[in-house]
């Protein structure tokens, strides 16, 4: 799999004009279909959103190309940039979700959107099925890593 070379990507970008709409072209080409699999991962977010998320994340990525350093990889700065973004649309999700607590119109109660709650329990299965087709398919020692990070929560030092 062809890597990008962040050093080079960051100078062309940089520079401006013609090599920093090639840099950011060839982000966009890497990326962007990673992202959307990636944004796949938050299971909270709108299968109709990976596609704008990823975006989003590909121009604040390219925005912020400057604080890149090319001693580590642009696939974990890139990551890292996805990683918080996604993180703070689901913060901000949660903080306008559907749950009312209205004791004077309910004499007390609490009122649950039933739709959401059925509907998280349907994502939850469907991520469930996929990664467990996704992690037949790899060899067993990476089964083995996988089912120790995603089943057992281990961090990669304790496997």
């Amino acid at each position: 799999m062809k890597q990008i070379d962040g050093e080079n990507m960051k100078r062309n970008a940089l520079k401006g004009g013609d090599a920093a709409k090639e840099a950011f072209s060839e982000l966009w080409n890497y990326f962007y279909p990673r992202l959307i699999q990636f944004a796949s991962s938050f299971r909270k977010l709108p299968v109709s959103e990976y596609g704008d998320h990823a975006a989003d994340i590909l121009i604040k990525a390219f925005q912020k190309i400057e604080s890149y350093n090319p001693d580590f990889a642009l696939t974990t700065w890139v990551y890292k940039i996805a990683e918080n973004h996604l993180n703070d649309i689901l913060r901000k999700t949660k903080r306008d979700s559907v749950l009312s607590i209205d004791a004077a119109e309910t004499n007390n109660s609490i009122k649950i959107d039933a739709r959401s709650l059925i509907q998280d329990e349907a994502a939850d299965r469907d991520l469930l099925d996929r990664c467990k087709h996704a992690i037949s398919l790899l060899k067993a020692d990476d089964q083995r890593i996988a089912f120790l990070k995603f089943y057992e929560s281990m961090s990669s030092s304790e496997k």
